[in-house]
C-alpha cells in the first residue's frame, strides 16, 4: 500500500488552487492557475506533487501573487511588511512636501516625540 503524505507546500498550493476555482465559479485548469501565478504549468505540477522544492524566489513570487505570507514561512524567510511595500511603491508618486512630511513623522517616531503627543491627546 502506498501512502501519500501531503506536505505544507502542497497543502498551501492546493488551498489556493481551490480558492482560485471558487472565485472563478467554475472548474479551472492547472494551466490557468499557473498562468495566474506566473509560473510554468510543469513547475506548478512538480511543486504540488512534492517533486520539486520551492525556492525562496518562488516563495516570494507566490506570496506576492496570492497575498499569502505563509509562503515566506515555508522557506523560513522574513516577512515583507505590506505597508512598507505599499509606501515604497507609492513614494515616487508623492509630492516632495508629502515625502518630507513622512520623513518628519518617522524622525519624530524615532526620537519618541510621537509617544508624548499621543499620551497628551489620549
Amino acid at each position: 500500500m502506498c501512502r501519500y503524505m501531503i506536505t505544507p507546500q502542497s497543502k498551501l498550493l492546493l488551498e489556493h488552487f481551490q480558492a482560485f476555482q471558487t472565485k472563478a465559479e467554475r472548474v479551472v485548469s492547472l494551466r490557468e492557475f499557473s498562468e495566474y501565478l506566473k509560473i510554468h504549468e510543469s513547475t506548478l505540477n512538480l511543486l504540488i506533487n512534492d517533486k520539486r522544492k520551492m525556492t525562496e524566489r518562488m516563495a516570494a513570487n507566490l506570496a506576492r501573487r496570492t497575498g499569502d505570507r505563509r509562503f515566506y514561512d515555508l522557506k523560513e524567510m522574513p516577512h515583507v511588511d505590506p505597508l512598507f511595500s505599499y509606501i515604497s511603491k507609492e513614494w515616487p508618486n508623492l509630492k516632495p512636501e508629502q515625502q518630507l512630511a513622512v520623513r518628519d513623522q518617522i524622525a519624530k517616531y524615532r526620537t519618541g516625540e510621537n509617544e508624548n503627543a499621543e499620551t497628551t491627546t489620549a
